[in-house]
């Protein structure tokens, strides 16, 4: 093991590095992904997009909030308004969860009565309402006063928060609001909710007319739209990786050339191929796995103290895994090919 440790040094610091580079890789990668696939808002996957717009007389705001709170359950239901920085809310449930950092979170009980309450997120209320002493939201000429604080903080774990604030729908004077506009729903039985809501909203025509589509979150299509905005960050992403892996099967047929007088020398002494590969492989192996784990527990270390808040504060175990797996299959691939031309030279010049 001495002299295993004494002539491999260098490979040792940089599998150290390697471990540590490709997890931050693979959690900036995974946290990337699961940004860029996690419907936003607590929606559900897939979701619902509603539009209204009224022809004459339909049902007023409070009708419509009041059949989504006596018909569903486990929901979450949306009301975006062009240029409003936040959104009204409906919910019942658990779906509706923001980490809520001061105060309290909109409750079913302020829904189910009308109060005009918000929550809004952290970055918003540092910037328009820290000072204030009673802080209040204006939205579509109503005040809502602001019952807690969300953090928007983007965690690996919980879903992405978009709004700057969350308004409760019902609230004060639903009876006299317009429902036109445009909606997103979230549900745990959306496909079930789907079919009534459209029965109650064809119960309005000619009145009323919507449009209701189903968005699905489909890998692929997001994934190249993900790629479409920011090409060159993902490029900049695919050749450090490629640059990475490249050397290391760089640095391990080095590691494996300078083995290459030892090689010959068990070789003559009557060593099969299949002994010496499979001592090469064991060495290999516990090099690579001891420094890997030692550069993967350094990054896990960092990662989970919150210093890389962009690239996210969590390990993903299958991620790690698969990067190592990788780096193993690449060196012992390559120590084998280096390997099996050595023992052919050997060979051959033994006949000459």
């Amino acid at each position: 093991m001495k002299y295993l440790l004494k002539k491999s040094r260098i490979l040792i610091f940089f599998f150290i590095m390697t471990g540590f580079l490709l997890t931050i890789a693979a959690t900036s990668i995974q946290t990337s992904l699961e940004l860029i696939l996690t419907p936003q808002d607590f929606l559900t996957s897939p979701y619902a997009r509603l539009t209204l717009s009224l022809e004459g007389e339909g049902p007023k705001m409070t009708e419509l909030t009041d059949y989504f709170l006596e018909h569903f359950d486990h929901f979450v239901f949306y009301r975006i308004r062009s240029g409003a920085p936040g959104k009204e809310v409906l919910f019942r449930g658990e779906l509706f969860a923001p980490e809520i950092i001061q105060g309290e979170s909109i409750s079913e009980e302020d829904i189910a009565s009308g109060r005009n309450v918000a929550l809004v997120s952290q970055e918003y209320y540092l910037n328009y309402l820290k000072d204030s002493p009673r802080p209040v939201v204006k939205h579509n000429g109503l005040s809502y006063e602001v019952e807690g604080v969300y953090s928007t903080r983007d965690r690996s774990d919980s879903p992405v928060v978009e709004g700057k604030y969350y308004l409760n729908m019902n609230g004060s004077p639903a009876e006299t609001k317009s429902p036109e506009g445009e909606y997103y729903f979230g549900s745990l039985q959306l496909e079930r909710d789907l079919g009534r809501l459209e029965a109650y909203l064809d119960g309005f025509a000619p009145s009323l007319s919507y449009t209701l589509d189903i968005v699905r979150q489909d890998t692929v299509p997001l994934l190249i739209s993900a790629i479409e905005a920011n090409p060159f960050l993902y490029m900049a992403l695919l050749l450090t990786l490629v640059l990475l892996l490249l050397h290391i099967s760089t640095m391990t047929g080095l590691w494996y050339n300078a083995r290459m007088y030892e090689i010959s020398v068990r070789r003559l002494c009557g060593a099969s191929i299949p002994a010496i590969f499979m001592m090469l492989s064991r060495d290999y192996l516990i090099l690579f796995s001891l420094s890997y784990l030692t550069g993967w527990a350094l990054a896990a270390l960092l990662l989970l103290s919150g210093l890389f808040p962009l690239v996210g504060n969590h390990i993903y175990m299958y991620s790690s895994l698969l990067a190592y797996l990788t780096c193993l299959l690449i060196g012992i691939t390559v120590g084998g090919f280096a390997l099996y031309r050595h023992v052919k030279r050997l060979d051959i010049g033994a006949l000459n």
